[in-house]
């Protein structure tokens, strides 16, 4: 039986001949044996080895049957020249002609055979996948095609398909019943006339449970079979199909093992934790796996584990990768999840509100799947999440909360380690850990115990040492070991590992892969062909050595290739120099441009070809991206190519501004406000430049968009921009006047001037011009605008009712409810107030954006404060904080601060926080905040304290959305220093039957009355 010497050092192969010939030195390097007649010549003495060709087969293989004169002499010279390269004992002269001589374990030719022998013994999976690997193309691929190696060939591509046949029944035996299935549909395709492995199929369909999908199998045989042929199937499969439809088909012959008991190195808890979610998910409980590590650390491996858990339950099974290579398009790896189940693409529909559009994604592609999943359950798997653009990114946070009664289980892997995640990654990330429903595995390094499972043998220790337990690392160290034969030459680096394995491919092999590495992780014929200039025979024929040495991944089933991981392709791309790397990226884009490929991929490839191409084209494509971005509401991947605009867009101004003003509105709209102020300030800057009043109003009227709290820190009016809004009013048109006087009545928010007056006159305006979008824009300004008015209830109320009553976008009428509810509960409308809540929660679930869900939590918060549901409150609050301090928006630093005065005001434990609550109060300058402060001081008991700090701040109460709540914090205040209650009872009388209610919701401290009663109380005899 064969078998690798120590599991560790296999045999040197150095002779390859299933595909075009490949020869190796004793260390590994390639060997070029020179043109077409020596390496056929050679080839022709191998696939004899130990057997004497004559002289006469030599020349008719070469020559044909009309030799040139000299023809012996010249196969004399071969002989030499092959002798000098490969050494004098190879190639023995013996009558009547050669004799090749090597070792079995040195060809695989003989390999192969001997391989499946061993395989017949125990159905080692393991010795047939190495029997597969082999196979790199058409066999004795150098020789002319005559009817002796015509026959050689077909020998051996039976032997070929032989051992993927095997290979697939083994898989089913072992439980890994989804790749027995996957492997012989490939099988079925590619050889649809063979009842054999049609039955092959049907019994490992039979074995994985699925009982309707072998019989479908059998029917889809036997149409093929009297389509092509006229005939019926075979009376073998007649009684195979009659054993399924009567469930009498026996189990697989040999050693049977549930895929659940299928061991995994070093990766049983991980295992577990799969079993138990693979049953609830049956169950009809879906969910979500998020598989996390550094690269090589087995997140695919786990992946590919839980596939064939589902595939033995009889589960369907889809795959999409996440592509890191820049130029995709949105929503990549929904799309390829949705083709691979049998549909088309997902369609927002034409309706303008991005929101909704999102929303409608959503609902298409949960739709989908959860129709897919009906018959069977279904796994989704989602691999390299860290490359995943943001759309898809919103999508899949949305689904985590939607799995209620789908049987569908997503398993995501993301690089956690080792590299800084996008911004998005991270808020998607940070969703799902919030989600019951979803769960986070950390993968760690394995163990020299588990490494010498791997076959490390007495090494394993050095090389965990070297890796960490990185289970890729330590593969690629343990080839390079096999492959060179030493057990010195651990290089320092994983990188050096994979340099050392590029180095030892041939020169032109290497200079295509660099060509491929600019492409991406996978790469396409087609896509080769173009941009390298050679032909498809060419390209195919010099990455074979890449496949063989796994260097590259083959598809089986059409000509694309995949690096077979993200390291082997960055350590290629750090190997170009930029000028280098320029080229190969013009060329790619040159090619695409050609084909008609998607925009993304041209502008991020002209991006890089810069140097070479000029900034033409990658300004063009740049601004043609963002816009196909925008088209599927993907605002974020529209900033990154407006950006790249930008860089590109030179000495024009009025470009630069119209790019800016763009870039503004997709940042503002992905939630990155800090950096959109910083983009409308400079296209602000551009505009006065160019002395352009149409173009400054474009800018400055973007901070008028929907909202929920002002987009200003507290307290801040920006004199400037007031100051411009008020000069480009004059000579505006009714719709940018409208646009206008609503933005300037946000910015007066802070201010004791007349912004509610302008937001008025925008509102009047906006009614006048039959603009649903503006009117509710302006109703929303005219919201903010109005915080701290006397009469703020019957405006306000009167204001969202006509917003509601109006076709307004899903943001808008969301933003609505959460300003009415938090007035009805000041109103003492609790009932109302939760109407609201749950009617905004529910157009939250059709929204994005990093200021919906936080919202939501805020005001729940409120609401289970209200209740007494303080140790909910808690975790809500917590998880508000959470997501709100990713964004750049003010108000999480003040929230916790509320939040930590509320909760411990309510347990008796303001003392712990006084300390942050004057840090607090300093750092936001509010009167609110100065007012807890003092509170939490005095009612710890340190009075002198408190009064210190109330002389300390400047005591008004400014007329705004904190007005309500600091009146009652200020009564508080009275009683526990003692400090004319009257005043305090005189301000809050106004709001006798009413609750406190911080701002929209935040904080919800219960009735004034009480307050109202004891300050009355302590109201000296004789005054009023």
């Amino acid at each position: 039986m064969l078998r690798a010497e120590g599991s560790l050092y296999r045999d040197r192969m150095r002779f390859r001949l299933l595909g075009p010939l490949e020869v190796r030195s004793d260390d590994g390097t390639p060997i070029e044996v020179g043109g077409a007649k020596p390496r056929a010549l050679l080839t022709l003495l191998l696939s004899e080895a130990g057997r004497v060709v004559s002289m006469d087969r030599v020349v008719v293989t070469l020559w044909g049957d009309t030799p040139p004169p000299g023809s012996v002499n010249t196969v004399q010279a071969y002989v030499s020249q092959l002798r000098r390269l490969l050494g004098k004992d190879l190639i023995a002269t013996r009558s009547p002609g050669y004799l090749a001589q090597v070792g079995h374990a040195e060809l695989d030719l003989v390999r192969l055979p001997q391989l499946l022998e061993a395989a017949a013994h125990d159905g080692d999976a393991r010795l047939l996948t190495e029997a597969v690997d082999l196979w790199r193309g058409e066999p004795l691929a150098d020789l002319p095609g005559d009817t002796v190696v015509a026959a050689e060939r077909a020998r051996l591509t039976e032997l070929h398909l032989l051992a993927r046949q095997r290979r697939a029944a083994a898989w089913s035996r072992n439980g890994r019943g989804g790749e027995a299935v996957a492997e012989l549909e490939r099988l079925v395709a590619e050889h649809p006339l063979r009842e054999g492995l049609w039955a092959a199929l049907i019994e490992a369909l039979y074995a994985a449970g699925r009982q309707g999908d072998a019989l479908d199998a059998y029917q889809r045989c036997a149409r093929t079979l009297a389509d092509e042929l006229g005939i019926d199937p075979g009376p073998e499969l007649k009684a195979l199909e009659k054993a399924v439809l009567r469930q009498e088909l026996p189990a697989p012959r040999g050693h049977t093992r549930a895929a659940d008991e299928r061991p995994l190195v070093g990766r049983a808890h991980e295992l577990a934790r799969l079993r138990e979610v693979l049953g609830g998910v049956t169950r009809g409980s879906g969910a979500v796996i998020v598989l996390e590590g550094e690269a090589g650390i087995g997140k695919t491996r786990l992946a590919e584990a839980a596939a064939s858990l589902a595939g033995a339950q009889g589960w369907r099974s889809v795959w999409s990768r996440c592509a890191d290579d820049a130029g995709v398009p949105p929503l990549w790896p929904w799309l390829q999840v949705l083709e691979r189940l049998g549909g088309g693409p997902l369609h927002a529909g034409d309706d303008a509100d991005p929101d909704q559009s999102t929303f409608a994604l959503f609902h298409e592609l949960r739709r989908r799947l959860a129709a897919a999943a009906t018959a069977t359950p279904l796994l989704v798997v989602l691999d390299d999440v860290q490359a995943a653009d943001t759309t898809s990114l919103g999508l899949l946070a949305l689904l985590s909360r939607h799995l209620d009664g789908v049987r569908l289980l997503v398993v995501l892997t993301v690089r956690t380690l080792g590299e800084e995640l996008p911004p998005p990654v991270v808020e998607c990330l940070a969703a799902l850990a919030r989600e019951p429903r979803a769960q986070r595995l950390q993968l760690a390094g394995l163990t020299a115990a588990d490494i010498r499972e791997l076959g490390a043998g007495e090494l394993a220790e050095a090389v965990h040492e070297r890796t960490d337990g990185n289970p890729f690392f330590a593969g690629e160290l343990l080839e390079l070991i096999a492959a060179e034969g030493r057990a010195d030459v651990l290089p320092p680096s994983v990188r050096d590992v994979l340099s050392r394995r590029l180095d030892r491919l041939p020169a032109a092999t290497v200079e295509l892969l660099r060509l491929a590495a600019v492409i991406g992780r996978d790469a396409d014929l087609a896509l080769l062909e173009a941009a390298s200039g050679a032909d498809a025979a060419h390209v195919i024929t010099q990455l074979e050595p890449a496949v063989t040495s796994r260097v590259l991944k083959a598809s089986p089933a059409e000509w694309r290739w995949r690096f077979s991981h993200a390291l082997v392709r960055e350590t290629l791309l750090a190997g170009l120099s930029r000028i280098e790397a320029a080229r190969l990226h013009a060329r790619v884009a040159a090619a695409l441009r050609d084909s008609g490929a998607e925009v993304d991929r041209l502008a991020h490839h002209y991006f890089q070809a810069v140097p070479v191409t000029g900034a033409g084209p990658a300004l063009e494509y740049a601004k043609q991206a963002a816009g196909a971005a925008r088209d599927q509401h993907a605002h974020a991947e529209a900033a990154g190519h407006t950006r790249r605009a930008l860089s590109l867009s030179g000495a024009d101004a009025a470009l630069r501004h119209e790019l800016l003003v763009a870039l503004g509105d997709d940042l503002l709209r992905a939630g990155l406000l800090t950096e959109a102020q910083d983009v409308v300030a400079e296209a602000l800057t551009v505009a006065r430049r160019l002395g352009d009043r149409e173009r400054l109003a474009a800018a400055a009227s973007v901070w008028g968009g929907v909202t929920l709290w002002n987009w200003r820190d507290y307290g801040v009016v920006d004199e400037a921009m007031v100051a411009l809004l008020e000069d480009l009013l004059d000579g505006a048109c009714p719709r940018d006047r409208a646009r206008l006087l609503g933005t300037l009545g946000v910015e007066l928010a802070y201010s004791a001037s007349a912004g509610a007056g302008h937001a008025q006159q925008a509102v009047e305006l906006a009614r006048t011009l039959d603009d649903p979008v503006l009117l509710g824009r302006t109703l929303n300004n005219y919201l903010i605008a109005t915080w701290g008015s006397p009469d703020r209830p019957a405006r306000w109320l009167a204001a969202v009712d006509e917003a509601l009553a109006s076709s307004v976008p899903v943001r808008t009428r969301f933003f609505m409810l959460l300003h009415r509810g938090p007035l009805r509960l000041h109103l003492g409308d609790a009932d109302g107030f939760a109407a609201d809540l749950a009617a905004a929660t529910r157009l939250g679930a059709r929204l994005t954006g990093p200021d919906v869900r936080p919202h939501l939590l805020y005001q729940e918060t409120g609401r289970r404060m209200l209740s007494g549901d303080w140790e909910t409150a808690q975790e809500l609050s917590a998880q508000a904080y959470d997501q709100y301090r990713q964004t750049s928006m003010w108000g999480a630093q003040f929230c916790r601060a509320l939040h930590d005065f509320t909760f411990r005001r309510h347990e008796g434990r303001l003392g712990d926080v006084v300390g942050s609550l004057v840090d607090i109060a300093e750092d936001l300058g509010m009167p609110l905040m100065h007012a807890l402060a003092v509170v939490a001081a005095a009612e710890a008991g340190d009075v002198s304290e408190a009064r210190r700090l109330r002389r300390r701040w400047p005591d008004v109460v400014p007329l705004d959305w904190t007005t309500d709540s600091l009146l009652a914090v200020r009564g508080w205040s009275a009683l526990a220093l003692d400090e004319d209650p009257a005043a305090a009872h005189a301000s809050l009388l106004p709001y006798e039957g009413r609750q406190i209610v911080v701002g929209t919701a935040g904080a919800c401290w219960g009735s004034y009355d009480p307050l109202l009663e004891e300050l009355a109380a302590r109201i000296p005899q004789g005054r009023s």
